[in-house]
């Protein structure tokens, strides 16, 4: 939750988040519009266009070993090559970037 906590304070409103592993807690706390990694697909399914900022909060770390070559990962990659990735923050093993065209 503290990270949860965090993210929000960063992204300062309302904002459209991919996510893995912290989805739930998202949907429970914030009125952000998530997106789960595992679950949505945006290389098929697409990024929603709205004027609301984006950003993707994951483990990388994580994503790189556990998760290599199966979809949070893929759907990471994909994110990161289709948009501009900015790193904004860090905290403990999650970092947070925001996404643009």
């Amino acid at each position: 939750l503290k990270i949860v906590r965090w993210a929000q304070q960063i992204c300062d409103g309302p904002a459209i988040v991919f996510t893995f592993n912290l989805s739930q807690y998202f949907n429970h706390y914030t009125d952000d519009e998530i997106y789960d990694l595992f679950y949505n697909d945006p290389m098929h399914q697409g990024v929603p266009e709205t004027p609301l900022p984006k950003y993707v909060l994951v483990d990388t770390e994580n994503l790189n070993t556990q998760w290599r070559g199966r979809k949070p990962q893929k759907n990471f990659l994909w994110l990161q090559n289709e948009f501009t990735m900015r790193k904004e923050a860090t905290k403990e093993n999650y970092t947070l970037y925001s996404i643009a065209p």
